[in-house]
Protein backbone atom coordinates (compact mmCIF):
# COMPACT_ATOMS: atom_id res chain seq x y z
CA UNK A 1 0.00 0.00 0.00
CA UNK A 2 1.91 3.15 -1.54
CA UNK A 3 1.59 6.50 0.67
CA UNK A 4 0.52 7.53 -2.60
CA UNK A 5 -2.65 6.19 -2.56
CA UNK A 6 -5.95 8.48 -2.48
CA UNK A 7 -9.11 6.88 -1.52
CA UNK A 8 -10.24 6.75 -5.03
CA UNK A 9 -7.48 3.96 -5.10
CA UNK A 10 -9.42 1.73 -3.22
CA UNK A 11 -12.88 0.30 -3.92
CA UNK A 12 -15.34 -0.81 -1.04
CA UNK A 13 -14.48 -4.01 -1.69
CA UNK A 14 -10.37 -3.73 -1.42
CA UNK A 15 -10.97 -1.73 1.92
CA UNK A 16 -12.95 -4.87 3.24
CA UNK A 17 -10.26 -7.01 2.08
CA UNK A 18 -7.57 -5.19 3.51
CA UNK A 19 -8.84 -4.66 6.71
CA UNK A 20 -9.91 -7.87 7.32
CA UNK A 21 -6.61 -9.38 6.82
CA UNK A 22 -5.53 -6.92 9.92
CA UNK A 23 -7.82 -8.18 11.87
CA UNK A 24 -8.16 -11.87 13.83
CA UNK A 25 -9.28 -14.50 11.73
CA UNK A 26 -12.59 -14.54 13.79
CA UNK A 27 -13.35 -11.17 14.04
CA UNK A 28 -13.00 -10.81 10.53
CA UNK A 29 -15.17 -13.89 9.73
CA UNK A 30 -17.84 -11.94 12.00
CA UNK A 31 -17.77 -8.72 9.90
CA UNK A 32 -20.71 -7.56 7.89
CA UNK A 33 -19.38 -4.85 5.62
CA UNK A 34 -21.71 -2.81 2.99
CA UNK A 35 -20.59 -0.05 0.53
CA UNK A 36 -19.44 2.86 2.28
CA UNK A 37 -21.35 5.82 3.34
CA UNK A 38 -18.23 8.09 3.28
CA UNK A 39 -14.95 8.07 1.41
CA UNK A 40 -12.92 10.83 2.57
CA UNK A 41 -8.98 11.52 3.44
CA UNK A 42 -8.13 14.16 5.80
CA UNK A 43 -4.74 14.99 7.29
CA UNK A 44 -4.51 14.22 10.80
CA UNK A 45 -4.40 17.84 12.52
CA UNK A 46 -4.07 19.27 15.51
CA UNK A 47 -7.76 19.72 17.36
CA UNK A 48 -9.02 21.36 20.98
CA UNK A 49 -11.83 21.55 22.55
CA UNK A 50 -12.41 24.41 24.28
CA UNK A 51 -13.87 24.63 27.25
CA UNK A 52 -13.28 21.07 28.03
CA UNK A 53 -16.26 21.31 30.29
CA UNK A 54 -19.97 21.36 29.66
CA UNK A 55 -22.26 21.52 32.46
CA UNK A 56 -21.54 17.96 34.35
CA UNK A 57 -19.60 16.73 30.95
CA UNK A 58 -15.93 16.44 31.47
CA UNK A 59 -14.10 15.89 28.43
CA UNK A 60 -10.59 14.12 28.47
CA UNK A 61 -7.81 12.66 25.56
CA UNK A 62 -8.92 12.13 22.36
CA UNK A 63 -12.60 13.57 23.39
CA UNK A 64 -11.42 17.15 23.76
CA UNK A 65 -7.83 17.05 21.94
CA UNK A 66 -5.90 15.20 19.13
CA UNK A 67 -3.07 15.72 18.16
CA UNK A 68 -0.55 14.27 15.46
CA UNK A 69 0.37 11.01 16.22
CA UNK A 70 3.94 12.07 15.05
CA UNK A 71 4.59 13.62 18.06
CA UNK A 72 3.89 11.06 20.57
CA UNK A 73 2.42 12.99 22.85
CA UNK A 74 -1.60 12.02 22.42
CA UNK A 75 -1.60 9.14 25.73
CA UNK A 76 0.59 11.24 27.68
CA UNK A 77 -2.14 14.33 27.53
CA UNK A 78 -5.05 11.98 28.02
CA UNK A 79 -3.59 10.07 31.07
CA UNK A 80 -2.63 13.90 32.52
CA UNK A 81 -6.63 14.98 31.56
CA UNK A 82 -7.44 11.79 33.96
CA UNK A 83 -5.13 12.31 36.49
CA UNK A 84 -6.37 16.65 36.82
CA UNK A 85 -9.88 14.87 36.53
CA UNK A 86 -9.43 12.04 38.99
CA UNK A 87 -8.49 14.37 41.83
CA UNK A 88 -10.68 17.22 40.73
CA UNK A 89 -13.61 14.63 41.51
CA UNK A 90 -12.08 12.58 44.51
CA UNK A 91 -12.09 16.26 46.51
CA UNK A 92 -15.41 17.40 45.21
CA UNK A 93 -16.88 13.60 46.55
CA UNK A 94 -14.93 13.72 49.72
CA UNK A 95 -15.04 17.15 50.75
CA UNK A 96 -17.34 19.17 47.93
CA UNK A 97 -14.24 20.98 46.82
CA UNK A 98 -15.49 21.76 43.70
CA UNK A 99 -12.28 23.92 43.09
CA UNK A 100 -10.30 21.70 40.98
CA UNK A 101 -13.92 20.45 38.72
CA UNK A 102 -13.81 24.43 38.16
CA UNK A 103 -10.15 24.77 37.36
CA UNK A 104 -10.28 22.06 35.05
CA UNK A 105 -10.61 22.67 32.02
CA UNK A 106 -8.09 25.44 32.42
CA UNK A 107 -5.62 23.52 33.73
CA UNK A 108 -5.80 20.94 30.93
CA UNK A 109 -6.17 22.80 28.38
CA UNK A 110 -3.08 24.81 29.26
CA UNK A 111 -0.94 21.16 29.41
CA UNK A 112 -2.54 20.27 26.13
CA UNK A 113 -1.49 23.67 24.61
CA UNK A 114 2.46 22.64 25.92
CA UNK A 115 1.78 19.24 23.95
CA UNK A 116 -0.06 19.45 21.25
CA UNK A 117 2.45 22.88 19.89
CA UNK A 118 5.19 20.92 20.65
CA UNK A 119 7.33 20.47 17.65
CA UNK A 120 9.86 16.64 16.89
CA UNK A 121 9.30 13.60 18.79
Amino acid sequence: MPLSDTVDDWSDEAFFAELKRRLPDDVAAAMITGPSIERASRRCARFVCEPMRYGNLFLAGDAAHIVPPTGARGLNSAASDIYYLYHALVDHYHSGDDRGLDAYSQKALARCGRASDSRGG
